[in-house]
């Protein structure tokens, strides 16, 4: 009868611990999951759109002021498979080496487009036309929610993004990206709202559920 009991009670034990789901993103990244994510990034460009769709969301254009366009969640297992597909001698062996047992953090991406009524020109103080900073970025904050705690980065940083205003001109500034690091240690794999404000009051957000990425 005892060992009886003892079966019922290691069954229901297995069948719990079976039914708690698992997280979808691994840190640090085993031998397995960097040999996966070095040979998706060096999959074809199709295979790889398709796996980062999912990290990531567009968002609508404004009436006024700047576009905050994209919003990325790049996991340790994307942050492989994406730095993998550019670096095009890296082998196998090699990404081991470079990737495995290494601390890797969780980013955040944003993407921010000037418009037409927040462009490369602005009024300087004097009345005349002045250039806009490349660290205009600075003025927008990025934040990532989960079960109404925001999780603290570790890191911030940056950078202007400038194009061709036409053929034989110079180039202007059109947008910025930032890219926010975490600990992955300290992100759940569960729902996440990334929520970025910006200057005026603008804020925008974006929901992706981290438990269905890797």
């Amino acid at each position: 009868m005892w060992r009886s009991a003892h079966c019922l009670f290691l069954m229901l034990l297995i069948g719990l611990f079976a039914a708690q789901p698992a997280a979808a993103y691994e840190h640090p990244l085993s031998p397995d999951a960097v040999r996966d994510a070095y040979f998706l990034g060096k999959a074809n460009p199709s295979k790889r759109e398709a796996f980062f769709a999912q990290y990531m969301q567009h968002l609508a254009m404004p009436k006024s002021g700047p576009y905050i366009s994209l919003i990325r969640v790049i996991t340790p297992y994307a942050y492989v498979a994406e730095r993998t597909a550019r670096l095009l001698d890296l082998r196998a062996p090699d990404a081991q080496q470079e990737f495995y047992g290494k601390p890797i953090a969780l980013r955040i991406r944003v993407h921010i487009q000037l418009t037409p009524t927040y462009g490369w020109q602005v009024r300087s103080r004097d009345g005349g036309i002045g250039l806009r900073s490349p660290d205009f970025w600075r003025d927008f904050s990025v934040r990532l929610i989960q079960r109404g705690e925001t999780i603290q980065p570790i890191a911030a940083r940056g950078q202007p993004d400038y194009a061709f205003a036409g053929e034989g001109s110079s180039s202007v500034l059109v947008g910025a990206d930032i890219n926010v690091q975490y600990d992955p240690a300290n992100v759940r794999s569960a729902q996440a709202t990334i929520v970025v404000d910006g200057p005026d009051g603008q804020q925008v957000a974006a929901t992706i559920d981290l438990s269905k990425l890797r």
